[in-house]
């Protein structure tokens, strides 16, 4: 039995349910033949219910011989190890632009008078990650260029 024709058994004994009480109210039925119809379909509902553990051992089953529970964790951690790769790469350019960026600001600004102080009040705006990445891009380039 898959899952849509229970989820229809279901509905379906929910308003069988319903419509006994329903019956039962408007006088269509006696109490008794109401309480009787719907303990008949609770039972043949809870006869379904009861076969869910069955039904769950045959899914796992299926599913195990499907492959879905073979060693999930190393395959996620083998696409985390692809994600870390692809961020290291993204962060590398990112560094290599700032890196660009900062040696052109250096080219232009070593041309004006008083550019020094331009700079400094630029990078003292700036927050404070971004600072610290142009000012440890600029100390590399230094340090290199000794």
């Amino acid at each position: 039995m898959n899952a849509k024709t229970r989820e229809t058994i279901y509905y379906l004994g929910t308003i069988i349910v319903g419509g006994v009480g329903l019956a039962v109210t408007v006088g269509a039925l006696t109490a008794d033949q109401g309480s009787n119809i719907g303990q008949i379909v609770t039972g043949l509902l809870t006869l379904l219910g009861a076969g869910a553990p069955a039904l769950a051992a045959r899914k796992t089953g299926e599913q195990r011989k499907g492959g879905v529970f073979d060693n999930p964790v190393g395959t996620a951690f083998d696409q985390l190890g692809t994600i870390k790769s692809q961020v290291d790469v993204t962060v590398e350019q990112a560094q290599a632009k700032v890196a660009e960026a900062v040696a052109v600001i250096q080219g232009a600004t070593a041309t004006l008078p008083g550019a020094a102080a331009i700079t400094n009040a630029v990078t003292a705006a700036l927050p404070p990650e971004v600072a610290a990445l142009i000012e440890g891009v600029t100390n590399q380039r230094r340090d290199s260029s000794d």
